[in-house]
């Protein structure tokens, strides 16, 4: 099954901000872009549930730059949006700028995430696994899926690189976690 999920900026986002969201869907499989304009959140709901899409992802800026990513599960009585993942993002490197694909593969409808078992690594895990809709990598998954590998720097710090049968496409991420990563129901 593929989830459907909806990628937009904060209001008035850089430039650099909308080429991290166009590279972003390039690795999340089911995943569009919604130019948000002035719409709430409220309004962002209610497109999300009009197109059938459970989740809803935020990529706010800071200095110009990427900053934070918000993951937000759609409700549908009352309307609205729940956050359930914030991700800092400390560093990215664009697709153009790493010299990477920017074409969309084929068919994907798997984001597999390999670990290298640090466990701030195995804390991002378990946030792209709710956030994204991901898969803990296995084997099986390796012909027809987008692999994020993500490998610890340090005690709150992650390098993502998203590979695509052993090429990499996409961005490439530096990732800090903060205070609450993952949201408590």
């Amino acid at each position: 099954m593929v989830y459907k999920i909806l990628i937009t900026t904060s209001r008035r986002p850089s430039q650099r901000v909308r080429s991290f969201v166009k590279d972003l869907i390039l690795v999340l499989p089911g995943a569009f872009r919604f130019t948000r304009g002035h719409s709430s959140y409220e309004d962002l709901a209610r497109e999300a549930i009009h197109s059938g899409v459970t989740r809803v992802i935020i990529v706010s800026d800071m200095r110009g730059n990427p900053g934070i990513i918000r993951a937000y599960d759609v409700l549908v009585n009352p309307i609205g949006l729940k956050n359930i993942v914030s991700i800092i993002v400390s560093g990215v490197k664009l697709a153009r700028e790493a010299g990477h694909s920017t074409s969309a593969p084929i068919g994907v409808n798997v984001l597999a995430v390999l670990s290298d078992e640090s466990s701030i690594a195995e804390e991002f895990t378990e946030a792209f696994i709710k956030a994204f809709y991901a898969r803990v990598y296995h084997s099986s998954l390796a012909e027809n899926s987008i692999v994020a590998s993500i490998i610890g720097l340090g005690r709150d710090t992650v390098k993502v690189i998203f590979t695509y049968r052993g090429n990499p496409i996409g961005p490439i991420l530096r990732l800090r976690r903060p205070h609450v990563m993952i949201k408590d129901d």
